[in-house]
């Protein structure tokens, strides 16, 4: 399995279920203060908070690719200490 590791693959579904209705190319429809929200694929990665990361990364097609999307998830899962908190369907419950 590439990406999230095999035993986040339950969570990490649930995560991306929740996040995009596991839509791939998705991009959030939620209006804020500056305009819609730039938040893209599976794991509705914000581009403000990762975009030059995910292209340090390699993983600059994270707004259309799903493995890229997922890649990024991956190392932002593992960065936070292998916790969801970064996503707000965790932090807020929603799974």
């Amino acid at each position: 399995v590439t990406g999230v590791q095999t035993c986040a693959l339950p969570i990490s579904v649930k995560i991306a279920k929740c996040e995009s209705g596991l839509i791939v190319d998705i991009q959030s429809r939620h209006q804020l203060s500056y305009g819609r929200e730039e938040s893209y694929g599976l794991f509705q990665l914000h581009a403000k908070a990762w975009d030059k990361k995910a292209k340090e990364l390699g993983y600059g097609d994270y707004r259309t690719s799903p493995r890229d999307n997922i890649d990024m998830a991956r190392w932002i899962y593992v960065q936070s200490g292998k916790k969801w908190t970064p996503w707000s369907c965790w932090t807020k419950k929603m799974i």
